[in-house]
């Protein structure tokens, strides 16, 4: 799918960014601590790329998941959509200056690590030099827009979560990686307003198993 017609989409579907905070609830809800995450489209041969990460085994949180660029708000943080550029930068070295804001995607709720995550949606005109942080990041990979709309990509299976109970569990498949939960919800918000049919049970969703 060609970055021009992604943007020219998302820009006319997506709320607007508010890059000083006022228009979004830093203090999060119900208890939940926010946090804030990008898309970072970028140019990929002709088409819209965006950038994951797989974080490090030893982290206390969500080891060794795929997840988008992005962390807690911190009070420092003018607003939101800064955390996120502030975070991406830190993570994968994308300068905040290099990202144009597009829109927000729909919040979700990180009930086990008690966050409100906030997601937004940017413009690179190019892709810089990536800069791993090594102490929470173990790789980041490319991926095409088009791969979260591609039917073949959606994958559903039963697995045995941290209470040892079963659950039916969909998620995609993108590059040899599994993106589940929270970040596949993101990005199945992010395929919906671009038009794709994902099904009774898009990827994120996690259901006790019959």
């Amino acid at each position: 799918m060609r970055l021009v017609d992604v943007t020219d989409t998302l820009s006319r579907v997506l709320p607007a960014v508010d890059a000083t905070g006022q228009g979004l609830n830093r203090e999060g809800t119900a208890g939940l601590r926010p946090a804030a995450v990008l898309v970072a489209l970028f140019p990929s041969d002709g088409e819209a790329g965006f950038l994951l990460t797989r974080r490090i085994d030893t982290l206390s949180t969500h080891p060794g998941q795929v997840a988008l660029p992005g962390g807690r708000v911190e009070p420092t943080d003018h607003s939101p959509w800064q955390a996120a550029v502030r975070e991406t930068w830190e993570e994968v070295g994308i300068p905040p200056d290099r990202v144009t804001p597009i829109g927000r995607l729909d919040p979700v709720q990180a009930l086990v690590s008690s966050h409100l995550i906030l997601p937004f949606v940017g413009l690179l005109s190019s892709l810089p030099k990536i800069m791993t942080q090594h102490d929470e990041v173990d790789e980041v990979f490319e991926v095409r827009v088009s791969s979260l709309l591609n039917p073949a990509s959606i994958r559903e299976e039963t697995w045995t979560l941290r209470d040892n109970r079963l659950y039916r569990v969909t998620y995609f498949w993108i590059g040899g990686h599994v993106v589940w939960g929270l970040t596949a919800r993101i990005l199945s918000d992010l395929a919906a307003r671009l038009g794709a049919d994902l099904g009774p049970y898009s990827p994120g969703s996690v259901r006790p198993a019959p």
